[in-house]
C-alpha cells in the first residue's frame, strides 16, 4: 500500500466562513493504483490535533476494505513517525521517495479541480 498526506490546492471555509486548506489523507493499492480510502482532514484547531488523528484514520481505512498490509510505503518522515506506533500490529512502514499510485491519483484529482499538482 501507499499512504500519503498532502495539502489540497484549494481552500474551503469552516462554519464561520474562515478559509483554510484541508489535507487529503489517501491510501492507494500499489500494484493496481486503486484508491482504498481517502479522507479530507481539517488542520483546525491545530496541525498537531490533525496529526493525532492519522493513525486512527489509517486503521479506519484498512477496516473498511478489510486489508491488513505487511508493508506500507510513505513519502515523508512525518507520516512515517505518525504511523510508527502501528508497527506493533505487524505493519512495516517504509520511507520512499515516490508513491506512483498516489501521485497519479493526485494529478487526476487536482487537475479536475483546476489546480494542477500542488507540492508541499
Amino acid at each position: 500500500l501507499e499512504v500519503a498526506l498532502s495539502m489540497m490546492p484549494s481552500p474551503v471555509s469552516d462554519d464561520s466562513g474562515r478559509p483554510y486548506f484541508p489535507y487529503m489523507f489517501i491510501v492507494v493499492e500499489s500494484t493496481s493504483g486503486m484508491v482504498m480510502g481517502m479522507e479530507l482532514l481539517s488542520p483546525l484547531p491545530s496541525l498537531q490535533a490533525m496529526w493525532a488523528e492519522i493513525p486512527n484514520q489509517f486503521l479506519e481505512q484498512l477496516a473498511k476494505v478489510q486489508v491488513r498490509p505487511q508493508v506500507v510505503h510513505v513519502n515523508t518522515e512525518l507520516l512515517a513517525s505518525l504511523l510508527s506506533g502501528l508497527e506493533q500490529l505487524g505493519i512495516e512502514f517504509t520511507l520512499v521517495e515516490e508513491l506512483p499510485g498516489v501521485e497519479a491519483m493526485q494529478e487526476s484529482l487536482f487537475g479536475f479541480l483546476g489546480g494542477g499538482l500542488f507540492e508541499e
